[in-house]
């Protein structure tokens, strides 16, 4: 699913739950590029999965990282599982430079949004244009996109969504 209106700086609010096995994200960001024939190719995700049951070899992969980017270090935090709900904050403030992500009332992680820093993560990540990773993606606009549509991603697994606020600054 791909919001019709674009957002710059917001927060967003709500709770998700997924089906054992199931993977799903939130993305911002996204262009619609004729280039592009998929949100993740422009637009930064936010993980949601089943972290006890999808396969994953890094923490760069698993729910509330942002996908192959940036993962959690905060040993308070509580992702539950399958078939439960969780509650996720997502604040992206383009004027401070700065993505902040809660989960289930902890703070995640907080992580730039353009800049060296970003570039950084960028370059190790399968978004890296020059990158010879075998699960590269064809990306080389990725998370440049200060205004850009949001998207509930699909990968054909039963997820929900509910109580969804989202609030512009």
């Amino acid at each position: 699913m791909l919001s019709n209106k674009t957002y710059e700086s917001f927060e967003i609010s709500f709770e998700w739950k997924i089906e054992k096995g199931g993977n799903s994200g939130f993305m911002w960001g996204v262009d619609e590029d004729i280039a592009y024939k998929f949100p993740y190719q422009t637009g930064p995700e936010i993980q949601i999965l089943d972290n006890e049951n999808y396969y994953t070899s890094t923490e760069l992969h698993m729910a509330p990282s942002l996908f192959d980017l940036v993962s959690s270090d905060n040993k308070n935090l509580e992702v539950k599982t399958h078939g439960n709900w969780n509650h996720v904050l997502i604040k992206i403030d383009h004027s401070n430079n700065l993505g902040t992500i809660k989960m289930n009332g902890e703070i995640a992680y907080t992580y730039p949004l353009s800049g060296n820093e970003w570039d950084k993560l960028v370059s190790k990540s399968k978004f890296n244009p020059e990158t010879t990773r075998p699960d590269a993606t064809y990306a080389p606009t990725f998370g440049t996109y200060k205004t850009g549509k949001i998207s509930l991603q699909d990968h054909g697994n039963n997820v929900k969504f509910r109580n969804i606020k989202i609030r512009e600054f």
